[in-house]
């Protein structure tokens, strides 16, 4: 079960940067060079980095991830339907 489990995470973790490749490519279609330049000015912004670096609220880590899960779940049947 614990196998599983890790082949589960390592499938989403997988998911996940696939994921923030496509938005990064969507973000250099919008911004060009300066979508670098956005990023690093977000991640180092004090106001905004308090949401970035906002740990899980306790006990919820696992709802987070099964959302995530039916995320890529949902997408993919989409991609197959249409």
């Amino acid at each position: 079960m614990k196998n599983r489990r890790n082949v589960q995470l390592a499938e989403l973790i997988i998911q996940l940067d696939l994921l923030r490749d496509e938005l990064y490519e969507e973000l250099l279609d919008q911004c060009g060079i300066r979508a670098d330049d956005l990023l690093r000015l977000l991640q180092n912004s004090e106001n905004h980095r308090q949401n970035f670096t906002k740990p899980f609220p306790s006990g919820h880590k696992e709802a987070y991830i099964g959302l995530i899960q039916a995320f890529f779940m949902s997408a993919a049947n989409e991609k197959t339907a249409g």
